[in-house]
């Protein structure tokens, strides 16, 4: 089996959706390339991959805004931004990819999932996936049975390296990969599932309620803050309708550093 990793199905679009989490990968994969020297990134996916109402720039991957924004990150280091190769939308070659892949790699911050459909076809062809242990992704992966889960950078590069360096834990994975694939997610498992639920809908039955999280519950942190700026101040009251969460992060890093300059003066 050649051993490279696999980014698949990335929906490289402007920020704040799901490019943010492509971002996240990006500025981790030069510290992971550098424990991981032979290993090689695929990024499968583009903005187009749920439409083709997106401009691509210069790579043909993402808007021309976004795309300048992770390329930087990447190109800090050129030997380590040589080991990743994007292929755009694919059709059925991915699954060559998932063949020969050893780590799977998809949405590492669970942001707009409700299933990752992406990381369901990974398992299938027994390839464990490495990602963050958030929303839906928590019930899609079943974490240290057919992939690894993490709540913090340091976490999911050291997940990746583990599962890419451990031959048994690789094989452990990639078994319980095909089996929660199988057992979880088959057609006839899901047309079950679905027949059940209309089946009490239709006699007037209970439906059992999802667990709904809670404002208490939820994970305070930066850019879920910046995001209800942007949501209620920014957006409704100042009719500012450009801003993003990603724009926002980078502003507050580059104030960050003017005072630091500023201060230690």
């Amino acid at each position: 089996m050649q051993k490279f990793l696999a980014g698949s199905y990335w929906s490289l679009e402007c920020p704040p959706r799901k490019s943010w989490n492509f971002y996240y990968l990006a500025k981790n994969w030069d510290k992971i390339n550098k424990r991981l020297n032979s290993a090689k990134l695929h990024v499968i996916g583009s903005a187009q991959t749920y439409g083709k109402n997106f401009n691509l720039g210069k790579y043909g991957v993402a808007n021309d805004e976004y795309e300048k924004l992770f390329m930087k990150v990447i190109h800090k280091n050129k030997d380590s931004a040589k080991n990743i190769v994007f292929h755009g939308n694919l059709n059925e070659e991915k699954y060559e990819f998932f063949n020969n892949c050893r780590v799977g790699i998809v949405n590492p911050l669970g942001t707009t999932e409700t299933c990752c459909f992406s990381a369901v076809e990974m398992q299938a062809f027994g390839l464990p996936v490495c990602t963050g242990n958030y929303e839906a992704l928590k019930t899609t992966i079943l974490n240290q049975r057919s992939g690894l889960l993490s709540k913090s950078e340091s976490k999911f590069r050291e997940n990746i390296i583990r599962l890419y360096t451990d031959e048994k834990l690789f094989r452990r994975l990639s078994y319980g990969s095909i089996m929660n694939a199988k057992l979880n997610f088959s057609f006839s498992h899901i047309i079950h599932k679905w027949y059940h639920l209309f089946f009490k809908i239709y006699n007037n039955q209970m439906v059992t309620k999802s667990n709904k999280p809670t404002f208490r519950s939820r994970k305070i942190t930066l850019i879920y803050f910046l995001r209800l700026l942007n949501k209620y101040f920014l957006k409704k009251i100042f009719f500012l309708k450009k801003g993003s969460v990603l724009t926002y992060i980078l502003n507050l890093k580059k104030l960050k550093k003017i005072l630091l300059k500023n201060f230690r003066k």
